[in-house]
């Protein structure tokens, strides 16, 4: 997950007026609260000047090619443990149908 925190020029212009800005607008605060919560990526954006838009959605993309790519491999360690597992339930079958066919 990517954070995007919309209004950055609105914030940039409070920094700039005021000095500071509430803390929940600060970066180490964004940055802290991304953290705690899982996100991979926080950009504070501005849909009126396109700041940062295209970095956020170019990480989300990554994110999910990524995660796409582990899934696809771990499906695919699942598939051949499975297969695996098949055929050495069918070895030990073989196995004992031919300890059986000795004895009888």
């Amino acid at each position: 997950m990517v954070l995007a925190v919309n209004k950055y020029d609105l914030i940039e212009q409070l920094e700039k007026e005021n000095g500071f800005v509430d803390e929940p607008m600060t970066q180490s605060y964004l940055e802290n609260f991304a953290y705690e919560n899982g996100f991979s990526g926080i950009f504070r954006t501005s849909a009126k000047t396109g700041g940062n838009v295209t970095n956020a959605f170019s990480l989300l993309v990554r994110e999910i090619l990524k995660r796409k790519a582990e899934q696809e491999e771990n499906d695919e360690h699942e598939d051949n443990y499975h297969s695996a597992r098949k055929q050495s339930v069918t070895l030990n079958k073989i196995k004992a149908d031919s300890k059986k066919s000795k004895k009888g």
